[in-house]
């Protein structure tokens, strides 16, 4: 069912609504409820100040800013409007069945035409290049989502032939109960225990992005992921398409670097692509196959895939100083991406790790370390304390046999890096740990990088 612009609006009109978090996504929600009703009382709570300028002209408005939310009593409101960052657990239980996102309500309005992507890692590229491929191959497509610009935001935008490539975290998922009619799981590593009960929580939010699926939607999944194997069991009838690195009978391998996929007729093609690396191709092949189901050709697609500028951040080669090159992986927060990085760019000469710890599992990561040959390892910050322990408790010879530096100062990090590293090697951040308590998020980490690199060189720019 396509919901009409009258009927999303009926759906919120007039009702008592509290808005819980006010951050992006919860000012994109009184912004887009505010456009459809002008008299309605709108009630914000945050646990933090929030700015009361914004409603200067607004009498219609309650706040409740510093507020401790499982105290609140929400029984008198028809809905309450929750951010993703927002755990479920603030929240007295009984209210639970009021609480919507703006995922869960935009599926239920728009679902029919929405490309949903979400996986531990790899979402934000994946879902950029799918946008990509559609527009240039002349479709009329949004994106929006977890990537930075709310759902509601597109609401105005999107018409009958619009598709919306939708990029979905693990927490605008938790609660949903319509699937979209393409979803897209990249993959399920452990992540996010501060937020969720147990690794199995976790997934299952991932999971929901099909668990609701009917026959005439489309599951596009990677074969190789194990952990993804255990629930697609859970899947009703939807279409399976299924691509891999490693297994022929997949809908999409690749075997010698070409494409090879049971959804195009020919034989296999090379793919020209400006992405780094073969594990790049877990999110060209699930890009494929969106396009596919959207009805580009595959002349379309493969042109589409030549013109793909990589997004900052997320194995960015950012140039050569003195005959070093830098890659900022900065995205990378799990083991299992730094891993995935480091076989990815080839001759890494440093590697820096570590960030924020959140408690997760660093031993698929060591056992890594112990076999590769990296001549520097710099551990930076909390994560990178407990990783440098695991390492010499693991192997307590490594450090006269390798240059192995902590730190917490995120200066030395780049200036060891510069002094020790070779020419014609890489030194890579890939940290396998959040950013946050050193940084604002991932972005502030890999800017700060970059900026770190050319001011202690004293290079005005990277050289190509």
């Amino acid at each position: 069912m396509k919901f009409t612009r009258k009927q999303v609006k009926d759906s919120l009109f007039s009702k008592k609504i509290a808005i819980i978090g006010f951050g992006l996504e919860g000012r994109s929600s009184y912004k887009f409820i505010r456009s459809i009703d002008k008299k309605n009382i709108i009630s914000i709570y945050d646990n933090a100040d929030i700015d009361e300028s914004i409603f200067c002209k607004d009498k219609q408005v309650n706040l409740f800013a510093k507020s401790k939310l499982k105290k609140v009593d929400f029984e008198s409101y028809d809905l309450l409007l929750k951010s993703p960052g927002v755990p479920f657990s603030k929240i007295k239980k009984k209210y639970h069945n009021k609480i919507e996102g703006q995922a869960s309500l935009f599926l239920k309005w728009f679902g029919d035409q929405t490309i949903g992507i979400t996986g531990t890692k790899g979402k934000s590229t994946c879902s950029s290049l799918c946008y990509h491929l559609l527009k240039e191959g002349g479709i009329n497509v949004l994106l929006g989502g977890n990537i930075g610009v709310p759902l509601f935001d597109l609401i105005p935008k999107v018409k009958k032939d619009t598709w919306v490539v939708a990029e979905l975290s693990c927490h605008q998922l938790f609660n949903i109960d319509q699937s979209p009619h393409i979803a897209v799981l990249l993959n399920l590593f452990e992540e996010h225990l501060d937020y969720y009960k147990s690794v199995d929580q976790y997934f299952r939010s991932k999971v929901n992005i099909f668990k609701h699926q009917k026959e005439e939607d489309v599951l596009i999944y990677n074969f190789d992921d194990t952990e993804i194997k255990k629930y697609i069991k859970e899947v009703g009838h939807a279409k399976l398409t299924s691509y891999s690195l490693r297994n022929k009978k997949a809908d999409l391998s690749i075997v010698k670097d070409k494409l090879s996929s049971k959804l195009f007729r020919g034989k296999d093609k090379a793919i020209e692509s400006k992405l780094i690396g073969k594990i790049n191709y877990y999110n060209i092949m699930p890009a494929i196959a969106v396009a596919n189901e959207a009805g580009l050709s595959k002349t379309k697609i493969f042109d589409g895939l030549k013109t793909f500028k990589p997004l900052p951040h997320r194995l960015e080669y950012l140039g050569k100083v003195e005959g070093v090159s830098f890659v900022n992986d900065s995205i990378s927060t799990i083991p299992q991406s730094s891993i995935a990085a480091v076989k990815a760019v080839g001759k890494v000469g440093a590697l820096i790790l570590g960030g924020q710890d959140r408690g997760i599992d660093y031993d698929p990561l060591i056992q890594f370390l112990l076999k590769k040959k990296i001549n520097n390892l710099v551990f930076f910050d909390r994560s990178g304390l407990r990783m440098y322990e695991l390492l010499m408790a693991a192997e307590p010879q490594l450090e006269t046999t390798r240059n192995v530096f902590v730190t917490d100062e995120f200066r030395k990090v780049v200036k060891f890096c510069l002094f020790h590293t070779k020419s014609g090697q890489v030194c890579l951040l890939s940290p396998a740990s959040p950013s946050f308590g050193k940084f604002k998020n991932f972005i502030d980490r890999g800017n700060k990088f970059k900026s770190l690199i050319l001011e202690i060189s004293q290079a005005e720019n990277f050289d190509p």
